[in-house]
């Protein structure tokens, strides 16, 4: 519940600042035969602990990155979370916000984010799907252009929100042993940018609002 209000508040944050928002929703995965943890049911502890370090590493890297790379200029924020499954392995939803004042073509953003992945990030190893550039429908669609007063798209952030923040005991069984040992060490596969406000504003005026680690 604490996760989902501190989701809740940081989106509300950026809707104080920004009318309208560009909402790119991406699928960070990797190719089947790269995914130890999947297709290797009995691999070693020390193959599992390597590949999630290196899926952590790479989410890293990936939002690490967005502050020198034009993909992601005008970025507001972001928030993902990291899954695992039989079949897939270790995956990420990401949502990118981006100002629509100064973005658009949200379905080019998402396949630039998934290709640079793919390409630069993961070397390869990794495959990306473009939820914004997929014709499937979605209850209370949270994707593309979203005015702040859009009762159905924010809903559907809502619920995002509420799922990024829901406790996936079967990722935690997937996790390596370091990351298993007691509540205070435990991996959180999920997160949120931090939003800076610009040093000497006053309440009532108009704010900076930027997305950093």
């Amino acid at each position: 519940y604490k996760n989902y209000k501190s989701m809740l508040a940081y989106i509300d944050r950026i809707f104080k600042k920004h009318s309208r928002i560009l909402v790119i929703r991406v699928d960070l995965s990797y190719k089947a035969e790269y995914s130890t943890s999947a297709q290797k049911p009995n691999a070693g502890s020390n193959e599992i602990s390597a590949e999630f370090e290196q899926v952590k590493s790479d989410i890293e890297h990936l939002l690490n990155n967005r502050r020198h790379n034009k993909i992601f200029k005008d970025l507001l924020g972001y928030i993902w979370k990291l899954e695992y499954g039989v079949l897939r392995g270790y995956h990420y939803h990401v949502i990118f916000f981006f100002d629509n004042a100064k973005r658009s073509q949200d379905i080019v953003i998402g396949k630039s984010i998934g290709v640079y992945w793919e390409n630069v990030i993961t070397q390869g190893r990794g495959t990306y799907y473009n939820v914004n550039g997929s014709s499937h429908y979605y209850k209370n669609d949270a994707r593309g252009v979203i005015h702040y007063t859009d009762t159905s798209p924010r809903k559907g952030l809502e619920d995002i929100a509420k799922y990024f923040s829901k406790a996936d005991y079967f990722m935690r069984l997937e996790l390596p042993k370091q990351y298993q040992r007691g509540r205070n060490s435990l991996y959180r596969p999920m997160g949120k940018g931090q939003i800076k406000i610009a040093s000497g504003s006053k309440r009532g005026r108009p704010r900076t609002i930027k997305a950093t680690e």
